[in-house]
Order: structure tokens, then C-alpha cells, then sequence
């Protein structure tokens, strides 16, 4: 978390008020526009992102990480093929998710650019472990590039679950705080964690249920967040009592047949 953490850069805006106000990456804002494909992929990953990125002003902002693919196992992840019927009114990086799904890819905005790589890659720059039975659902996370300046908690929370299609629920025990003013640069870091900390930012906590990232005072997040770590201490025993036997069974000598 102390990791992620870094990835945010706060801004303090002490000297004179400012006008509340959200500015989106222009990049991550290319990728949040809601796109139809009139007619399927069937092509090369490499030639399908290339008309993908003429049709929707990302020329040249495109790059594949070939070598991380390829010691991930895929020799040329340009030419793999990638398959997507038609689709209607689905944001631009929906898309890319699903093509790049095909050849266990991701994409990751970068400063000037759009960079494809592997699982494995946003693993390793997320810090997520494969022990951690959480790893799967934080991949699914969005991950956001984003400033806001002196904008009220609830509106920050608000613009975040209607862009990236995620319920964020701010609790009505949280009073005044719903308006508190926000100041905070998020970069390429995951949606939860952005949530976290803008409700860190005022003295709240984040609780994760299920696909809900649910704003609490810190007294009633408690007893809630105590219940998710059980249930993830469950999780974290039952995988490694699921290994052990595996590794039992793999020892077991291979009966011969007469």
C-alpha cells in the first residue's frame, strides 16, 4: 500500500483559493470515449491497435512491450491474433481489454504514450503478489490518471464510479465531510486505492465489499473492515492448505500397471 501510495502526488494550494475543478489525462480521456465497432476484429494484434489508433487520434502513442511478451512465452505478440465481434457503445479501453486479454495482456498509460504489457508486468508494478487471493480482483481495477483541485469529496467519489461504471457509496454518517475539498494528482494508480486514499484524505475509511467500495466514518468501518480481513485470512488459509495437498499428491509414486 505504501508503494501505491507514492504513486499519488498531493498538491497543496495554500497560497489563494482556487476554483473547484477535475482534469483528466488527456490520454486516459481518449480511452474513456465511447466508441461503436461497426464492423469485427480479425487481425493481428499489432494491426488491430494500428486501425484502432487512427480511428481514435492515438497515432504513434501506441507501444508493445514485444520483449516482456516474449519472456512471458509469446515470441511475437504483434502478429498473435486477435478475435472481437461487434460492439456498440463501449468505452475505447473496453476494447483494448478484451483484445489484449487474448494474449494475457494489459495497457498501461504512460506520460506521452499507451504501453501494451503483460499481466505479469502490472503485477510487478503494483506490487500484487500471486499468494494474495485479493491479486485477481485489484488486476480488474481500473486504473486512474487523474487531478483534482478543491473538489468536494462526494463529487470526486461521484465522477470517479460514473467514468470508470464502479459503485462507490459515501456513507450518510459521514456529515459534513461530504464536502470537504479535495486536492490530489492521481497517477496510474488502481481505482480502490484512489478511493482509499481520497477518503483517507478527510479522515474516512474505505471498505471493499464485494464490487462496492463503500466510504464510512472510521468508528463504523471498523467492525466491517475486521469482517473482510477474516474472510481474506480464510481465503489466504484455504489456498495454502489447497497447495500443501497439491504437493502431496505430486509425491505420491506413480502406480504401475500389470
Amino acid at each position: 500500500m505504501i508503494r501505491l501510495m507514492t504513486l499519488a502526488l498531493f498538491l497543496a494550494f495554500c497560497a489563494s483559493p482556487l476554483r473547484a475543478s477535475t482534469v483528466a489525462d488527456p490520454l486516459a480521456a481518449k480511452m474513456d470515449k465511447v466508441i461503436s465497432l461497426k464492423d469485427p476484429i480479425d487481425a493481428a494484434l499489432d494491426l488491430a491497435l494500428t486501425e484502432l489508433a487512427d480511428e481514435h487520434g492515438l497515432q504513434g502513442k501506441i507501444h508493445i512491450d514485444k520483449a516482456g511478451f516474449k519472456a512471458d512465452g509469446i515470441e511475437d505478440v504483434a502478429a498473435a491474433m486477435v478475435k472481437l465481434p461487434k460492439l456498440t457503445d463501449v468505452p475505447l479501453r473496453v476494447v483494448f481489454d478484451k483484445l489484449l486479454q487474448q494474449v494475457n495482456g494489459t495497457w498501461i498509460i504512460r506520460d506521452k504514450f499507451i504501453e501494451i504489457i503483460t499481466v505479469t508486468a502490472k503485477k510487478a508494478e503494483l506490487n500484487l503478489q500471486d499468494s494474495d487471493p485479493e491479486t485477481p480482483h485489484r488486476l480488474t481495477m481500473p486504473m486512474i490518471r487523474q487531478t483534482f483541485r478543491e473538489t468536494p469529496l462526494s463529487k470526486a467519489l461521484e465522477e470517479l464510479g460514473t467514468r470508470y461504471d464502479k459503485t462507490i457509496i459515501l456513507a450518510p454518517q459521514v456529515g459534513d465531510k461530504t464536502d470537504a475539498a479535495v486536492s490530489v494528482r492521481f497517477v496510474n494508480v488502481p481505482l480502490d486505492t484512489a478511493v482509499e486514499l481520497l477518503a483517507e484524505m478527510v479522515d474516512l475509511k474505505l471498505v471493499r465489499k464485494a464490487n462496492v467500495l463503500y466510504v464510512t466514518t472510521a468508528d463504523r468501518a471498523e467492525p466491517l473492515l475486521a469482517i473482510e480481513e477474516k474472510r481474506r485470512e480464510i481465503a489466504r488459509e484455504k489456498e495454502k492448505n489447497d497447495l500443501e495437498r497439491q504437493k502431496i499428491e505430486a509425491a505420491k509414486p506413480v502406480e504401475k500397471k500389470n
